[in-house]
């Protein structure tokens, strides 16, 4: 297993919303990768990892990538697990997707991911300015009815993406250092710098990601 010493805090980061809002796009373009608008919905959980720095704090990212396809929904749910950070995804031009968030996708994520996780509000595909059918106002509307922060982006585009993402981060890091815990077994992550690979903890934190990508393979087998 990798040294903690190279990042101080390992965070679980999960992306819901229903299918077609542009999940999986999102996420390579964070990661640096070409738009690529022909990409199918995904049938069950991916991620990937991104290493960035903020307040001054190395932070490991690994960033969960999940189906909304309505049937496999309940799947879904197995990934809230240990999650730090929860982004609700929307898209911009579908006034349906919107309706989830409220109707089942805030809900599911209240009722399933860690009380402490942290949670925000994406209205993605800005750029589609001629087929927007959900107004800047609303998307704020809802995210102050939720309690959360918001942001609107455009993967084509790769606006506001790194805003959204450093802020998750920030906010998460915050949280962390504010409860003084060397490390938390419920959120996934890694606090303690000088803890070594002989860890308890560590070893736990191994285990609790390799479950999440056995659910990952399970889920994917079902189909």
């Amino acid at each position: 297993m990798e040294s903690t010493r190279e990042h101080n805090f390992l965070i679980k980061l999960v992306l819901v919303g229903s299918s077609g809002v542009g999940k999986t796009c999102l996420i390579q373009r964070y990661n640096g990768d070409p738009y690529n608008p022909d990409i199918l919905p995904s049938i069950s959980g991916d991620w990937l990892v991104r290493k960035i720095e903020v307040g001054g704090k190395r932070v490991k990212l690994r960033i969960w990538d999940t189906s909304g396809v309505e049937r496999l929904r309940p799947l879904t749910t197995s990934y809230y697990r240990y999650s730090n950070g929860v982004f609700l995804v929307y898209d911009v031009a579908s006034e349906g997707s919107f309706n989830d968030i409220q109707s089942y996708w805030s809900q599911s994520v209240n009722q399933h991911a860690p009380e402490k996780a942290t949670k925000i509000l994406v209205g993605n595909k800005s750029d589609l300015i001629e087929r927007r059918v959900v107004s800047t106002k609303r998307g704020e509307e809802l995210a102050d009815k939720l309690g959360i922060p918001f942001f609107e982006v455009s993967a084509k585009n790769n606006l506001e993406l790194g805003k959204a993402f450093h802020t998750m981060t920030l906010l998460i890091t915050k949280t962390l250092m504010n409860d003084n815990e060397p490390g938390d077994s419920q959120s996934g992550v890694v606090v303690d710098p000088k803890a070594n690979s002989k860890s308890p903890y560590l070893r736990n934190l191994a285990g609790l990601f390799a479950r999440s990508r056995d659910q990952s393979n399970r889920a994917s087998m079902l189909n």
